[in-house]
């Protein structure tokens, strides 16, 4: 599903995963239609976050995926960043979330 002119989700669920594919920017206006696709998972989800497609992130992208990261694993799940942009990739480095949220 496509949510808005300056991002785009796509959710997809097997018995295993989600994977959550972002595309756009991610910013103040947008991520909160990013923060309803994975509040609708449920918590024991293990979620994977494709952000390769991901031209722009501000902080309120970060704490929405960091809130998500802290949440899943009280029912068991967890939160993870997969393939970020080299936009993405900045902003995670410049933080310290790329040694939390992106896996090896």
């Amino acid at each position: 599903m496509t949510i808005s002119e300056g991002i785009g989700v796509d959710v997809f669920v097997n018995d295993t995963f989600a994977l959550v594919m972002v595309r756009g920017d991610v910013d103040l206006g947008s991520a909160p239609e990013l923060g309803l696709a994975l509040a609708a998972l449920p918590p024991e989800t293990c979620v994977i976050v494709n952000m390769a497609g991901v031209d722009f992130a501000d902080s309120t992208c970060l704490n929405l995926l960091v809130a998500h990261h802290n949440r899943l694993p009280g029912g068991g799940g967890a939160l993870h960043v997969e393939e970020p942009s080299s936009a993405m990739r900045r902003v995670l480095g410049m933080t310290g979330l790329d040694r939390i949220l992106v896996g090896p």
